[in-house]
């Protein structure tokens, strides 16, 4: 069995290697040609990502690895309006593996529609996460109304990003 120290020892191995990674993708960006086509530059996007996980790195490295567990009080049931079936009985271990050949089958079709460019980026990747977050949600009738508003924002939220913040070409 792992010990805390284990553990912490790990995640600080793990944020260690993905310091030196951001940096190495950092510092291959430097070498990329300016683009007449972005404003910010080809090598914006790359950087904010490297920065991005370096950051987060950072924050796992002083994260202090030993510390006891604290004692959650009980309680009998989190928010019953949003929660699903969560009972072993009622979820069991057969329930992982069709959620995540429905996860990989989704993905798999939202690659070919964006591939195939049936729908705007926008609409496509609206439709995925709504499938998606139903599939992963245990097509729990509660969570749709929030389900649909996060897939309509970020479907069309991320294509507002990629086109007008860092001027990328969307299928």
């Amino acid at each position: 069995m792992m010990t805390m120290s284990d553990k912490g020892l790990q995640t600080k191995i793990l944020a260690a290697v993905l310091i030196a990674f951001s940096a190495l993708i950092f510092w291959g960006t430097l070498n990329l040609a300016p683009s007449p086509f972005e404003p910010l530059g080809a090598s914006a996007f790359p950087r904010f990502i490297a920065v991005l996980v370096a950051i987060f790195s950072i924050g796992l490295v002083f994260m202090p690895s030993e510390r006891e567990e604290p004692e959650l009080p009980v309680v009998a049931d989190p928010a019953p309006e949003l929660a699903g079936p969560v009972d072993d009985d009622q979820v069991g271990m057969r329930a992982t593996p069709v959620m995540a050949l429905a996860t990989v089958g989704c993905t798999i079709v939202y690659a070919i529609a964006l591939q195939a460019r049936i729908v705007s980026f926008a609409i496509s990747t609206a439709i995925f996460l709504l499938v998606l977050m139903t599939i992963l949600t245990r097509f729990n009738p509660r969570a749709m109304p929030l389900t649909l508003v996060m897939a309509v924002v970020f479907g069309f939220g991320l294509e507002y990003v990629f086109t007008s913040v860092f001027v990328v070409n969307l299928p």
